[in-house]
């Protein structure tokens, strides 16, 4: 049907709309085929209309057809030279379509003009790298740190160059600074290893690398991403838009398409253990219990669906049932940090303190650089009364991450437990640096004034 509406088109439009169909479009998902004939139709009746070809490139990049992307939105910027964020996914599906040098010259044009989007510096900075341009690249990646400093990916980024550069003592801190940032981010992980590799560290460049197989790089969020999302139907692009969705707090969304990816695909243990994720984040546990039975049945060896049966079960008041499932987690992968946590969660629901902090402990063994378990058992131990190693621990979470209010807080609360008014109250000043008004910082305030003979000054 759509071959016939092209020959029947206007000729002589630049660009044309036969361009821009896929040669295989027969071929594709059929949710993809509708999408695509209906934003050529609409095209063919507003040729002139910019906007038009670029929503059939998101089309296109959203359910990973690259080089068709790449003559939707080239389209769509010659129509409309002037819109940034046209020529950035431009630059973004000619790199990924192969045509590295074209990309970077977009790239160029951008990061000049619009030296404040961290998403721009981002991506030209991979793009030097990929070239050698090593300090091209080292500046892009410090612009995204000036602009991004809570975020991982520039540090990410920039380690990545140091690696390249044989900096290995750099890479490591800035890839340490990108892993306490977000424990879970893979690439990071793997990258780490390299660095430790090359500093010598084998045992711990082996256990980085492990943690981050099949990593795959992040990157920052841009105004078309949410648009781009919409429009991700075929199986691999609705996979990623509901693990998007679940990390962006929309568990209904996310379960909407996970149930549609299983009646397509039902003995995929990854995407029912998605699924279970989102109908506990939704609060309906039944529904969550029968998934993950499911892959348990389909893949008993995956410790991730013991990992979220446990969860479960606390989340339903079963400790003794959290506890035997993550026991289990822990036997199936014994080498994985969040298993040990997962343990340590379920044991202190039964309030043994102990064992707890000895899953903790175990934990930290494998992943020394996770603030949340450094967190954890520093609580741990203030409950033990083990207050010089909870202590440690605090002042470890923020040795990773020096602005982490929490952590301040914490360590502040814990000096004034110690009655160390001086330091309590130098948390305090940390404290109205990071957040000043806020309404944790009045309240861990007012504990001090109340210990404080004659009040605060």
């Amino acid at each position: 049907m759509l071959t016939t509406l092209l020959l029947c088109a206007c000729g002589g439009s630049d660009p044309s709309p036969a361009d821009l169909v896929p040669a295989n479009l027969s071929r594709l998902d059929p949710n993809v085929i509708a999408l695509v004939e209906q934003q050529i139709t609409r095209i063919m009746a507003h040729p002139l209309d910019g906007a038009s070809y670029a929503e059939l490139g998101m089309i296109y990049e959203a359910n990973m057809l690259w080089a068709d992307a790449r003559r939707a939105y080239a389209a769509a910027v010659e129509l409309e030279p002037a819109s940034t964020w046209w020529r950035y996914h431009l630059a973004v599906a000619t790199r990924t379509a192969g045509d590295l040098e074209g990309a970077l010259l977009l790239l160029r044009d951008l990061a000049l003009e619009h030296a404040e989007l961290a998403p721009i510096q981002q991506r030209l900075g991979e793009a030097l790298t990929e070239t050698g341009e090593l300090a091209g690249a080292a500046a892009a990646y410090r612009h995204v740190i000036d602009l991004k400093p809570g975020l991982p990916e520039g540090y990410h980024g920039l380690g990545e160059v140091k690696i390249l550069e044989r900096d290995y003592a750099a890479a490591r801190e800035l890839l340490e600074r990108a892993v306490a940032l977000d424990p879970r981010y893979r690439a990071s992980r793997y990258a780490l290893g390299l660095a430790y590799r090359g500093l010598g560290l084998f045992e711990e460049a082996q256990r980085e690398m492990a943690r981050g197989i099949d990593a795959v790089p992040r990157y920052l969020t841009d105004p078309l991403a949410p648009q781009i999302h919409e429009y991700a139907v075929n199986l691999p692009a609705r996979r990623n838009r509901a693990a998007a969705l679940l990390h962006g707090g929309r568990p209904d969304q996310a379960a909407l398409l996970l149930e549609q990816v299983l009646n397509e695909q039902p003995d995929n243990a990854t995407d029912l253990n998605n699924l279970a994720i989102a109908y506990m984040r939704m609060g309906r546990f039944e529904e969550a219990k029968s998934t993950l039975d499911e892959a348990r049945r389909i893949a008993p060896e995956k410790f991730s669906t013991w990992l979220n049966l446990s969860s479960l079960a606390t989340r339903t008041g079963d400790s003794g049932a959290a506890l035997a499932y993550a026991e289990t987690a822990v036997q199936r992968a014994p080498e994985m940090a969040q298993t040990h946590v997962a343990l340590a969660m379920a044991e202190a629901e039964l309030g043994h303190l102990e064992r707890t902090a000895a899953s903790l402990e175990r934990a930290l063994h494998l992943d020394a650089r996770d603030p949340q378990i450094h967190g954890m058992l520093a609580e741990v131990c203030v409950q033990l009364g083990r207050l010089d190693l909870a202590e440690e621990h605090f002042q470890s979470v923020l040795a990773l991450l020096p602005d982490s209010l929490t952590g301040v807080l914490s360590l502040g609360r814990l000096y004034l437990q110690q009655g160390r008014l001086e330091r309590a109250g130098a948390m305090l000043t940390r404290a109205h640096e990071l957040a000043p008004g806020n309404a944790r910082v009045t309240a861990f305030e007012n504990e001090i004034r109340d210990h404080t003979p004659g009040g605060l000054e």
